[in-house]
């Protein structure tokens, strides 16, 4: 996979461009639970509306410059995307045309129609999103994590540090599924192409077939091949859908120690009710990263076994 990036060099403007302005969203984005505490804290506890509406003013601008900044990322990922898909295609069609006789016979025309449509397909799904995602989740995550600790700085005991407990549990789940996921993917792959081979083999020798009465053998061998294929299938989606499940229950459970512990800090007077939403905010927005960094990695393990194929 990684020696496929060479052909990412016509579009090196794209691919640097795509994250930046995602990493600047980021950025935005973790500004926006601060705006919300003071809003709470010094708008509606101490009844200013004047605090309230410029807030909210502030919160709109952040909302408008996000959203331009979110398209002109998808833009550039997907214009980047797009063209490497189509340089790969274009190389491997000229390699496939220059190989000797015996090596295509030895590849075979199922592979090779698989590699040059379904894998290529499936790498340019995975740049566009290592594009767009690869480089916001983790400026989400880490820089939700620098400002809890920047929220709550007063007494011992500081919320941060459920933060630093749960990112790395979060981590370790889903890079365990993913490196699982990968070698699963891969069979998964090898037994779809032993079915579109079998597949074509009943297509162009069905008249053979029928000659020799073998239709019923051939039926068995097919409904092995799509049983086993099935099956690898589902064993690799299974795997791959548990990282959900495991980063929902992790974040909820870190949900659960921030509410007690910023509750306690609240009634000793250590933290305001607004900065205590500001970190609940600081949480969900980890949950919803680490969410999106789970179906990525999901969308990257089908990308790197389609890349090594």
């Amino acid at each position: 996979m990684i020696k496929l990036l060479r052909y990412l060099k016509r579009y090196r403007v794209q691919s640097v461009l795509a994250p930046v302005f995602k990493m600047i969203e980021a950025e935005l984005e973790l500004v926006v639970p601060l705006v919300i505490a003071r809003i709470i804290d010094e708008g509606i506890d101490k009844e200013q509306p004047r605090v309230i509406l410029s807030n909210c003013f502030l919160l709109a601008v952040f909302a408008f410059v996000g959203l331009i900044l979110a398209v002109l990322a998808q833009y550039f990922a997907s214009g980047a995307a797009v063209g490497f898909a189509s340089e790969i295609r274009r190389a491997l069609f000229e390699k496939v045309l220059n190989l000797p006789a015996c090596e295509s016979d030895k590849l075979g025309s199922n592979k090779l129609i698989t590699v040059l449509t379904g894998d290529v397909e499936r790498v340019q799904t995975g740049v566009n999103m290592v594009l767009r995602l690869f480089m916001r989740s983790p400026v989400v995550v880490f820089g939700a994590v620098i400002m809890a600790f920047v929220t709550d700085r007063r007494g011992a005991g500081s919320a941060g540090w459920i933060f630093v407990a749960i990112v790395p549990l979060l981590a370790a789940a889903i890079f365990s599924v993913m490196l699982l996921g990968v070698k699963l993917y891969g069979n998964a792959r090898s037994d779809a192409e032993d079915l579109t081979l079998e597949l074509r083999e009943n297509l162009t020798g069905v008249r053979v077939f029928r000659s020799f009465g073998q239709e019923e053998n051939r039926l068995e061998r097919l409904k092995e091949r799509n049983n086993r294929t099935f099956k690898s299938s589902v064993r690799a989606g299974t795997v791959s859908a548990l990282t959900g499940p495991f980063t929902l229950v992790i974040v909820n459970l870190g949900v659960i120690a921030l509410l007690y512990t910023g509750a306690l800090r609240v009634e000793n007077g250590l933290l305001t009710a607004g900065q205590l939403v500001a970190l609940y905010n600081y949480m969900s927005q980890i949950l919803v990263e680490l969410v999106k960094l789970a179906n990525l990695i999901v969308t990257v393990t089908k990308s790197f076994a389609s890349g090594n194929r």
